[in-house]
């Protein structure tokens, strides 16, 4: 009996020194096909669409792991909202046809402005390849003033960069949230075998998709050999992608842990909340959500709005940010006689420390009656951080890539007795608005907290900044948006 104790102990050890250590505390696997928690395969073809497939799928699995089903949101009025107005009204993004790839950007700004998403069948999918430029006489008539059926509230953007932690995130997100969007290198350079890929190619990735489960012990020999190797170990990936049924297993694919080219945008993202809106209304100046961000020590930032009848209570405020941990104060200031904001008047709303990098709601305590007209919003933030902003972008070519509407007296930055008015301040490519939003709307009723959990922060707090401190060394930090459309 000894001897067979043994013998099995001798086999555990080796059985466990071949196999891979992946993230404690998750399931060896989690497949949601299993329980039928996931929505139906779609088709891109015949464009390159696959960023807003992917992002709608990211927040239909979110919202079936929060007990909704029979979620079909539409392709076609996400894309319209994001590349359809520039042609006509010479602002957005700058995408001329729908060949020309997306963003990830477009999809969070497209779920934060209250406009999307709207379903399938109001605005269905067009295959007709007549239609692939963005011009007017295309634009679908429901996409045009569109009432998003689901109001998302905060976005994760998922830390990428700590290879030791990937995993760990990835899973702890897939788990928490439903899915977790992401893009791959799919091109010629991949290896694959019908429904099992993988590249050593850490180019940049040229495809989004959603990412909704795992398998620690999926075949290495799934996977074809790249230059006579197979993968170290087992594992892999579980993705819905936007090719059909036909493709891969009845439209989905394994990617191996192995694979050097997912996860490289900073804007790998999960839908951390989504919600039926009431009526609140959402009042930016980032129309499409943030593009580029700011980064400085202490930020103190505001956003001017026009708080005309109809806006009488701001209940909640949403924040575009990379400073997860760090300590906050919103305030609310009237506009002095030049039309900045009175930061002798300044009332604060609320403070706390700031839960996630994303987009962030922060909910008050009690609604803040607002006068009429117009008033300043303000974040400060302590310690290094970052913040969202609008901004025009160009292309290495110096063509237009996103043009952003900006006037003066809307976004200002305090430093000091110093408010700069940073939509006027330098050339027009610095010109910007920051992402801050106000949710404002007639009732004095305190407003639900969004549900949402802590992901791992990517940003340790800084007690020795504190918030109050009148410092602010504000750096332009480019974004390094992801252009995909495979």
């Amino acid at each position: 009996m000894k001897k067979a104790f043994t013998l099995l102990l001798l086999l555990m050890l080796i059985f466990t020194l071949s196999t891979a250590v992946y993230a404690e505390g998750f399931d060896a696997k989690f497949d949601p096909r299993e329980d039928g928690k996931v929505s139906s395969i779609k088709d891109q073809t015949p464009f390159g669409t696959c960023w807003a497939f992917a992002g709608l799928s990211t927040l239909e699995s979110h919202l079936i792991k929060s007990g909704i089903s029979n979620v079909d949101f539409s392709a076609e009025a996400l894309i319209w909202w994001a590349c359809g107005q520039y042609n006509i009204t010479g602002f957005g993004w700058a995408n001329s046809s729908k060949n020309d790839g997306g963003y990830s950007s477009m999809v969070t700004g497209y779920f934060m402005s209250g406009k999307g998403p709207v379903s399938e069948e109001l605005v269905p999918y067009n295959t007709d390849e007549s239609t692939e430029w963005y011009l007017e006489e295309y634009f679908p008539e429901a996409a045009k003033n569109p009432k998003a059926e689901y109001r998302v509230t905060d976005i994760l953007y998922i830390d990428t960069s700590d290879e030791a932690k990937l995993m760990d995130n990835i899973k702890d997100a897939i788990s928490k949230y439903g899915a977790v969007y992401t893009t791959w290198l799919d091109t010629e350079h991949r290896e694959d075998n019908g429904e099992a890929y993988w590249t050593k190619t850490s180019d940049i990735a040229s495809h989004a998709f959603s990412v909704i489960g795992w398998d620690d012990n999926y075949p290495k020999e799934n996977f074809l050999p790249i230059d006579g190797s197979l993968p170290n170990d087992n594992g892999a990936w579980l993705i819905k992608n936007s090719y059909g049924k036909e493709f891969g297993d009845n439209g989905y694919i394994w990617i191996s842990y192995e694979d050097e080219s997912i996860f490289k945008i900073d804007e790998t993202f999960a839908v951390m909340n989504a919600e039926k809106p009431g009526n609140e209304k959402i009042l930016e100046l980032d129309e499409y959500g943030a593009i580029d961000t700011y980064q400085g020590e202490n930020l103190y930032c505001a956003n001017v709005f026009d708080f005309s009848e109809g806006n009488d209570y701001l209940s909640q405020v949403i924040v575009m940010h990379k400073a997860a941990g760090s300590n906050y104060i919103l305030q609310y200031a009237p506009l002095d006689s030049d039309g900045r904001p009175d930061m002798s008047k300044a009332e604060e709303l609320k403070k706390g420390s700031l839960n996630h990098n994303g987009y962030e709601t922060i909910t008050l305590d009690e609604p803040y009656k607002l006068p009429v007209g117009k008033g300043a919003v303000l974040i400060k933030i302590d310690g290094m951080g970052e913040i969202g902003i609008d901004m025009n972008q160009l292309s290495d070519s110096n063509r237009p890539v996103f043009n952003a509407k900006i006037n003066k007296g809307e976004s200002f930055i305090i430093n000091g007795e110093n408010i700069v008015d940073v939509s006027t301040a330098g050339t027009d490519t610095n010109q910007m608005n920051f992402s801050i939003k106000a949710v404002t709307s007639d009732s004095a009723e305190p407003t639900k907290e969004p549900t949402k959990d802590t992901q791992q922060s990517t940003a340790s707090p800084s007690p020795t900044n504190p918030v109050d401190e009148d410092k602010t060394t504000p750096i332009l930090i480019a974004a390094g948006v992801l252009l995909v459309g495979i």
